[in-house]
């Protein structure tokens, strides 16, 4: 049974959806009665169904946020490698350690990235569907403002149980489970079936990006995608896209903590952005640098 699983993608979806389905009715549920057993149902019901009139309701959010990160992105693929790996010692790639040069590799790519991807964001957010798709460009349009009416909620902390819940929630389980996921399960099954690993980092990246519902900010997770599915195929390592991941999670959750603490003025949103074509044409530079360096040090076995 287990020599089939090995050799069969479809055999390998199949396991990972009834993991998907079973550890989501468990974990929701529990989430749910365990809800209305610390709190009340009313609040648990509100949160459900969208409403955060009250602190109570947004941590059940959260505590619902991981618990579904959980058994939608970590669950099913670890239960995937648990089964497979004496079959595959390389399924999902997580027995490679990278070296420390590639790590500051990634590092130094992620933060001459910033402009790039900001700027792919501003161009994103000005898009305009034709006159004929003007009620789909609303309807997206209301989806992106509730998805940023929550996630600032999410980040608005000022102490740091907060900022540390934050960095779990947003940082953490979203970098494993979703590279797990998406660097780790499907470009190895879309490898299988795609002989060309460049029409598979894309079909990923745009899964990626797609997977998140925020159509306005599909780009710049479109190449953020794209990045992690080449660090990974040049390092054969699920952590080097993790780490990345991570990283970028990060920074996002300790700036809106450093902004609610300090009051500063700084808008959260446009770090990372540079006005000055100069520094961007620098900072792009330094972007084609690494990525030549990373591919120049790739593992090729």
């Amino acid at each position: 049974m287990f020599d089939n699983l090995a050799e069969k993608n479809y055999l390998q979806l199949m396991l990972f959806g009834l993991v998907l389905l079973f550890s989501s009715l468990i974990l929701m549920g529990l989430g749910y009665f365990l809800g209305i057993a610390i709190w009340n149902e009313s609040d648990v019901t509100a949160a459900l169904s969208g409403s955060i009139d009250n602190n109570i309701q947004l941590q059940y959010l959260k505590i619902m946020q991981i618990l579904n990160q959980l058994s939608m992105f970590i669950i099913p693929p670890l239960t995937l490698f648990i089964i497979l790996r004496k079959r595959i010692p390389d399924y999902l790639n997580l027995n490679r350690i990278p070296s420390l040069n590639f790590i500051v590799g990634i590092v130094i790519l992620y933060i001459s990235s910033l402009p790039l991807i900001q700027a792919s964001m501003t161009i994103n957010q000005q898009m305009v569907l034709p006159e004929f798709m003007s009620g789909v460009e609303e309807w997206m349009r209301d989806k992106e403002d509730l998805a940023a009416v929550l996630t600032e909620k999410f980040l608005k902390v000022d102490s740091f149980s907060g900022f540390s819940l934050n960095i779990l929630m947003m940082a953490v389980l979203p970098a494993i489970g979703e590279e797990l996921l998406f660097r780790g399960l499907l470009m190895r099954w879309f490898g299988k079936a795609i002989n060309n690993i460049h029409i598979v980092i894309i079909i990923t990246a745009f899964l990626f990006s797609a997977i998140h519902m925020q159509f306005f900010g599909f780009i710049p997770r479109f190449i953020l995608g794209v990045i992690l599915g080449y660090t990974y195929h040049w390092s054969k390592s699920l952590w080097v896209p993790i780490w990345l991941h991570f990283i970028n999670n990060a920074t996002t959750v300790t700036v809106y903590y450093y902004v609610n603490q300090s009051n500063s003025d700084v808008n959260p949103e446009e770090v990372g952005t540079i006005d000055n074509y100069g520094y961007l044409l620098f900072s792009l530079i330094i972007f084609a640098a690494i990525i030549r360096w990373l591919y120049q040090n790739r593992v090729k076995n």
